[in-house]
């Protein structure tokens, strides 16, 4: 009997907590309802007990909506196997506008309406403007009505250096919000963004040998100019003067040259700009040439890199364009003949993929034939390299007589004519004969042929299949070259000196294979290539991995044996095609393309982990101003032992700490502010600069109304003076008695009345 007991209380249990989340009643129904009204702040805690209030536990949401930010909790008090308690809770942090909500609970027997009103306090939003000033002030405040939006007034830093962001209630925000309604006291903090000097890029096409003056523009106007990286030019070649950057391309290889520049100002980010130098192919230019009529003229330019494309533009004679002038490009050789007596301007350009192109122009005179004269005389003829191109040779002739032109040749080709001066590039190392050939007046040739010997082994390591390979070493030791190799050694002896010519042109059938060479202590090996009819193409990509400071060169030109990448910018290529650099930066890397026909190059800039640095050197300092109560904090760069020391005026409101000065100033006024660094074992590096320290817009307009109080205190007592000065020189009159004696019966007269 228990046990049947027992089982009917377990499920009238079980039917009581089913039937409890079944809501049964409608708003139509003859349910009791019961009204309550509850009174908030707005942004309140609230914890509200709603069982307190009705007396019913459990208590479910049936119609209405709850205030934004609140929610009814329902909290078990007790419970066991056979009932529970429960009480019901309106919980949140009110965050709805002022005004009133309505909502109705039900615990399945009757309705209980709730009408909430909700009414605004005051709050106090206090501004922290950190380094800056709001309204004149560190710190603001207003008081307004909680519910309402904040004036978020602007905060100002004088010196320039920093942007206003905004305000925000966390004090290492990046960003502040648009707006903010205040529901609570708070704090907003100034969001700062420190700023970045502003400097220019700029780019310039300079020729070899020439020079020029690029004007810098920064912002601010007074920063200071440094320069940073070279970029593979010499740092000899670059200067700054003021806000101009002086560039002497002298002596400087065609290509593209990234200069990097940084401008500092005191408080600022330091700025970065790029400078893009392009130097375009360079071309030896010959002296005027002098022709006779119906003399041929052949002129082939000599050019860097070597092996340009030679184009025609056009042909001038006497400062008139001609259209039928006979003159045309053969490999590379401007060739042709004048009939016409006249000074002729022969335009031309010079280009290369990869470079920049160059026109040019060569002048001819040409001079009447005489009917009549002697036959050509032979003269004397030189040959001598270039330093700095020991393939180029300059030729003269001098002592000859009688020529209408001079022909200048090599293995039946003519190089150039019309001038007793020529140039001309070998393609690489060897012994040459060279021809030089006088034309007569009366129609007779004489010539005269000498050897040359250019020691310039351009890439000696490197032949190529259908070209002759040569390579001139001037020794007294053997040669000796691997079995199998397509080359032969021959001794010469020049002028008491004993040369070794290694020469040979191999097949294609060799393409692909390498053959040692020795010689003495010296030695190396040769890598045959297919040969080439153009010349290469330089041009690559970099590839940053993901270390942040390796980079991976992918080599995508056309037509090269082989290249190299010069990646640290000493001019010495490394090896493979990756390098890991040590430090943060920006350098530029040098890709060289090589074939029988040139050598090219392209140059490209990669950065390594480089983010702005709020860093700067002394010698970078400049001058900065400030007002009364802002705060500005300059980071040096220093190294390791070095000791720094801060003296001048402004010392007096400057701090020192890890590097880093801060300067407070609590008076205006102007400060001179000198900071030096001893570097370790070295010299002491020092900086004077001027800090101009302004009031606030509060303090200015209180000594302004203290300057006119203190005008208006001098222009009383002036007014006090002249009066008294006034009645003083009455009473010195004869007739004041008199005078006195009217007034006082006049007075008494009036007060009688």
């Amino acid at each position: 009997m228990d046990g049947i007991i027992r089982a009917s209380a377990i499920a009238m249990a079980l039917l009581m907590v089913m039937s409890a989340s079944v809501i049964l009643l409608t708003d139509g129904s003859d349910a009791y309802t019961s009204s309550y009204n509850l009174e908030y702040e707005a942004g309140q805690e609230v914890d509200q007990n709603l069982t307190d209030i009705t007396g019913k536990g459990l208590m479910l949401e049936y119609s209405g909506s709850l205030p934004d930010g609140l929610r009814i909790d329902i909290v078990t008090v007790s419970s066991n196997w056979l009932y529970s308690e429960y009480n019901t809770y309106l919980r949140g942090t009110l965050i709805a506008q002022t005004g009133s909500y309505t909502f109705k609970l039900t615990d399945d027997s009757n309705f209980y309406e709730f009408r909430v009103s909700v009414f605004a306090g005051e709050c106090t939003v206090t501004y922290d403007a950190g380094i800056g000033l709001v309204n004149g002030q560190q710190t603001w405040s207003e008081t307004i009505t909680k519910g309402t939006f904040a004036s978020l007034p602007k905060a100002t830093h004088s010196s320039g250096a920093y942007t206003f962001m905004g305000w925000s209630e966390s004090a290492t925000a990046a960003e502040g919000v648009a707006s903010y309604n205040a529901i609570k006291d708070v704090i907003l903090h100034a969001v700062w963004k420190r700023n970045t000097v502003q400097v220019s890029d700029a780019t310039a096409t300079i020729t070899n040998g020439q020079s020029a003056v690029l004007p810098i523009t920064t912002n601010p106007g007074d920063s200071q100019l440094s320069i940073s990286s070279a970029g593979g030019l010499p740092e000899e070649n670059i200067k700054i003067e003021g806000y101009d950057l002086l560039l002497d391309m002298t002596g400087v290889e065609p290509g593209t040259y990234f200069i990097q520049l940084n401008a500092s100002y005191t408080g600022y980010i330091t700025g970065e700009s790029i400078i893009t130098v392009r130097v375009p192919i360079t071309i030896v230019k010959p002296i005027e040439y002098v022709l006779t009529q119906g003399d041929s003229f052949s002129y082939t330019p000599v050019t860097n890199p070597t092996n340009a494309n030679i184009t025609l533009v056009s042909v001038m004679k006497d400062s008139n364009i001609v259209s039928e002038h006979g003159i045309e490009v053969q490999n590379r050789s401007i060739v042709g003949s004048f009939d016409a007596v006249g000074t002729y301007a022969i335009i031309y350009t010079a280009s290369l993929e990869g470079y920049v192109d160059v026109t040019s122009t060569v002048f001819v005179k040409v001079n009447e034939r005489p009917a009549t004269a002697p036959a050509p005389v032979m003269g004397t003829i030189t040959a001598t390299p270039r330093a700095n191109e020991p393939r180029v040779y300059d030729f003269v002739i001098s002592g000859y007589a009688n020529a209408s032109n001079i022909i200048w040749s090599y293995e039946g080709q003519a190089f150039a004519t019309s001038s007793p001066t020529a140039l001309f590039e070998f393609p690489a190392s060897g012994s040459y004969t060279v021809k030089c050939t006088l034309a007569g007046f009366d129609g007779s040739f004489v010539s005269e042929e000498f050897s040359v010997i250019c020691l310039d082994n351009y890439h000696r390591e490197a032949a190529w299949s259908g070209v002759q390979y040569s390579c001139i070493i001037e020794s007294d030791d053997e040669v000796s070259i691997e079995n199998g190799a397509p080359f032969s050694v021959v001794t010469e002896e020049v002028n008491g000196h004993i040369y070794r010519m290694i020469s040979g042109t191999p097949s294609d059938a060799y393409v692909g294979e390498s053959y040692h060479v020795f010689i003495g202590d010296d030695s190396w090996t040769i890598q045959i290539y297919p040969g080439q009819t153009s010349a290469p193409v330089a041009d690559f990509d970099l590839v940053l991995s993901d270390d942040g400071y390796t980079v991976v060169a992918v080599f995508k030109g056309q037509n090269a044996s082989f290249y190299t990448y010069d990646f640290d910018g000493d001019g010495i290529p490394e090896p493979g095609n990756a390098y890991t650099y040590g430090s943060e930066g920006r350098y530029t890397v040098v890709c060289k393309a090589v074939n029988n026909v040139s050598e090219t190059s392209k140059s490209d800039m990669v950065s390594i982990n480089v983010i702005p640095h709020e860093d700067v050197s002394v010698i970078d300092l400049t001058d900065f101003q400030m007002v009364v109560g802002e705060r500005l904090d300059i980071v040096l760069s220093l190294k390791q032992g070095d000791d720094v020391s801060i003296s001048g005026t402004a010392a007096d409101f400057v701090t020192l700490s890890n590097g880093i000065l801060r300067a407070e100033p609590t008076q205006k006024g102007e400060y001179e502010l000198t900071v030096s660094v001893a570097h370790a074992g070295q010299s002491t590096v020092s900086k004077t600069v001027k800090v101009t320290v302004r009031g606030t817009e509060v303090q200015d307009l209180e000594e302004e109304k203290h300057d006119y109080m203190v005008v208006m205190a001098v222009f009383f007592m002036i007014a006090v003076i002249a009066i008294a000065a006034f009645i003083l020189r009455d009473i010195r009159q004869p007739d004041f008695g008199q005078r006195s004696s009217l007034i006082t019966r006049i007075l008494r007269r009036r007060q009688y009345r």
